[in-house]
Parts: structure tokens; C-alpha cells; sequence
């Protein structure tokens, strides 16, 4: 069953995402259905993509977090955390693994989406993927005003260039860059693979 067909019918609250991102996740990750073992989510809501990611990877470990307490919406058997993805001490408590697809879906601010691809995507297993979703959503400030758009990082990225970002120290951005092996972003979402 595809992707789409799958997300229609997750209950008892389906996954509020665009049509696009089922065919584009369909299109990267169908032949990974079997192999992936281990998937995280930021941003729970109502728990409708946790069910999404098990139904459709079924022998993966599914988890993830959110800010709010989710206790009730998280599905049975899957492990949740309530963190901020802002915060270091979060994730530090949160990552004890490595991951073959993390998922950002959190507060689409672009300060916490590149604070966070920083400090997980060292977390993500070589050859694996860290996608970062609603990259048009205007949710919040960026602090300071300073962090640059995370559209413009990506841009960056797929390039191979370098750059600077008040989230991303330049260790960090060094990572991104020496284990990124392509980055795709089509309309509001980015699919980062990282290197074998």
C-alpha cells in the first residue's frame, strides 16, 4: 500500500501532511521500506506520523519528541520525549542511538530547525537520511533576528559551499558538509542523505 493510501487511513487522527510529501517520501524511501530499523520524529502532535513511519517501515523502532506533553496521543509501544529541540540538554538526553531516517517537524523555526540538524545529524547512520519538513512555515521569531533562512543553509549545502549560521558552529558545519552526500529540497521539504 502506498504511502498516501496509508496515511488516509491512520486513526484515530491522520497525519496532517501534504499529498507532496507522501510521493516524495515514497519515491526516496521505498526500496528502505524492509532495511530501515530506526526512526525519529520531532514533533508529535497527535501521534498520526508515528503510526504512518510503523505501518509503512514495519520492522523499524519508531520515537519521537515534542514539546508538549503527548503522553496520551503517543501510540502504544512507541517510545515518545518530551524535550525542546532548542535545547541541548534535550537532546543530549534524548539521542543514544543512531538513526536511519530523522524526521524535523517540530517548530519550523529556523533557529531550532538548523540547532538541530546540527546537533543530530551526527546522529544519523551512514547512508541514512535527515529530512526537515514546512520549510515556508513562518511560525515564530528567530530569536535575535540574526539566523539566516534555512532555505539559504540548504541552498548552501546542495552546493557544497560553505556558510555561517548563529545556530551551527563551524565544527558542525564542517560535519554537515564533509558527510552530506546529496540534499534535495522540493517545495516546503529537504532530504538530506548522509554518506556511507
Amino acid at each position: 500500500m502506498s504511502l498516501a493510501k496509508i496515511a488516509r487511513h491512520i486513526k484515530p487522527v491522520p497525519p496532517d501532511k501534504p499529498e507532496y510529501h507522501y510521493a516524495m517520501y515514497e519515491k526516496a524511501f521505498r526500496d528502505k521500506r524492509e532495511e530501515f530499523r530506526d526512526i525519529f520524529e520531532i514533533g508529535i502532535a497527535f501521534g498520526g506520523s508515528l503510526r504512518l513511519w510503523k505501518e509503512y517501515f514495519p520492522n523499524a523502532d519508531v520515537s519521537g519528541m515534542d514539546i508538549l506533553d503527548r503522553s496520551d496521543t503517543v501510540p502504544e509501544g512507541m517510545t515518545w520525549y518530551q524535550g525542546d529541540q532548542s535545547k541541548l540538554d534535550d537532546l543530549a538526553r534524548i539521542m543514544h542511538k543512531e538513526y536511519d531516517l530523522i524526521l524535523d517537524d517540530g517548530s519550523h523555526v529556523d533557529w531550532h530547525i538548523q540547532f538541530s540538524l546540527a546537533h543530530l545529524f551526527p546522529y544519523v547512520k551512514s547512508g541514512g537520511y535527515y529530512v526537515i519538513e514546512d520549510l515556508d512555515c513562518r511560525r515564530g521569531l528567530n530569536l535575535d533576528g540574526s539566523c539566516i533562512k534555512t532555505r539559504h543553509v540548504l541552498k548552501y549545502l546542495t552546493k557544497g559551499q560553505r556558510f555561517e549560521s548563529p545556530a551551527i558552529t563551524e565544527s558542525q558545519m564542517e560535519y554537515i558538509l564533509e558527510h552530506t552526500e546529496s540534499c534535495y529540497t522540493y517545495r516546503s521539504v529537504c532530504i538530506i542523505r548522509k554518506k556511507s
